[in-house]
């Protein structure tokens, strides 16, 4: 039984202790590998708990919710069944919610399929910020939304680390995007002249959302709508405002797990042959039908960052899991900021 110091957060009323302590990872056997963390992306932990929350058995364990999922680092024991990475392979990898592990950790014991091998010209750092935020994009716009070259999609809400995945990877697929944030000044000075050429900007009294895009589309609508904001939050777009900006056989693709369509809302859904689904990306790790599939995702995001199609957005690293406390306990949904990232030796 291997033992390794991780970050856990213990939810209190409103709240919430971040600390480090000691804990096992579960029994290796034939299939697991065994990896030095490197790098994990850091997400704040009100957001772990929401997703978390979504697994009725695996939102809190000993009253403790283990933080961090996205990692990069080295393999250094496999198990006798696993032929598709070695001990001293560079891997990065995503913790399935069910595992019950942090990846803000010194280790993590994984499947052989959760993880995939990385090129030495990627840094840890860079394979870490960028692997959860891209199977986002991958499950919104490719496997949900169906995207086509020149269908215009429209992102509304999300951190800027996130709108700077959709931006690139849209743009790579040769559609066109549109974003609609209540951040979206902030947003257009973190992402840089780089990146702005490729998308539009809309500010947005949410009222006025439709008339905006209709402007941008010239009344057509958009092809595909990601919405990542939560209806628990008071400044939103109305569920009646935002489908009224989808095209004739648009999707609409939601994340938020409480959405409710009304009789009305459904009619109009209906007149324009549109299609609802619901954003939710850890389903991958929590079904072995789709393994070959998702792997093929995580392959492909990193060859997109080793020849440069995407570059994650990095505001900062910090190099010690203490630190790491002290940097999530700052971090707040939807930042404005790009990603936070531990880095261990």
């Amino acid at each position: 039984m291997t033992v390794t110091k991780s970050v856990v957060a213990e939810f209190n009323d409103d709240d919430v202790e971040l600390k480090v302590i000691e804990v096992e990872l579960p029994k290796d056997g034939s299939s697991w590998v065994l990896i030095q963390v490197h790098a994990c992306a850091l997400v704040a932990a009100e957001d772990e708990k929401t997703q978390r929350s979504l697994l009725s058995n695996s939102s809190k364990e000993n009253n403790a919710l283990h933080i961090g999922q996205e990692i990069a680092g080295v393999v250094k024991a496999v198990g006798s069944d696993v032929f598709s990475v070695l001990p001293g392979d560079r891997v990065a990898g995503i913790v399935p919610l069910d595992y019950k592990q942090s990846g803000c950790s010194h280790y993590v014991l994984l499947q052989e399929f959760d993880i995939v091998p990385i090129r030495d010209s990627v840094s840890f750092i860079e394979a870490a910020a960028t692997i959860g935020e891209a199977v986002k994009v991958y499950t919104s716009l490719h496997y949900l939304g169906r995207l086509n070259t020149s269908d215009t999609v429209l992102l509304i809400g999300g951190s800027v680390s996130i709108i700077n995945m959709f931006v690139q990877l849209t743009h790579h697929w040769n559609a066109r995007i549109i974003i609609a944030t209540a951040n979206s000044s902030e947003a257009k000075q973190q992402i840089g002249n780089e990146f702005l050429r490729l998308a539009s900007f809309i500010d947005v009294g949410w009222k006025e959302l439709k008339s905006k895009v209709m402007f941008e589309t010239g009344d057509l609508g958009a092809d595909i709508i990601v919405n990542l904001m939560s209806s628990s939050k008071i400044n939103v777009p109305s569920l009646h405002e935002v489908i009224s900006c989808l095209s004739v056989g648009g999707r609409l693709i939601s994340a938020n797990p409480q959405l409710q369509l009304d009789p009305p809302q459904s009619r109009q859904l209906m007149l324009r042959c549109a299609s609802v689904g619901f954003l939710f990306d850890q389903a991958w790790n929590l079904s072995s039908a789709q393994q070959g599939r998702y792997q093929h995702i995580l392959m492909d995001i990193m060859e997109k960052v080793a020849t440069g199609t995407v570059k994650p957005l990095i505001h900062k690293t910090v190099l010690k899991l203490d630190a790491a406390c002290e940097a999530l306990s700052e971090l707040k949904p939807n930042s404005v900021q790009g990603r936070v990232v531990l880095s261990l030796p």
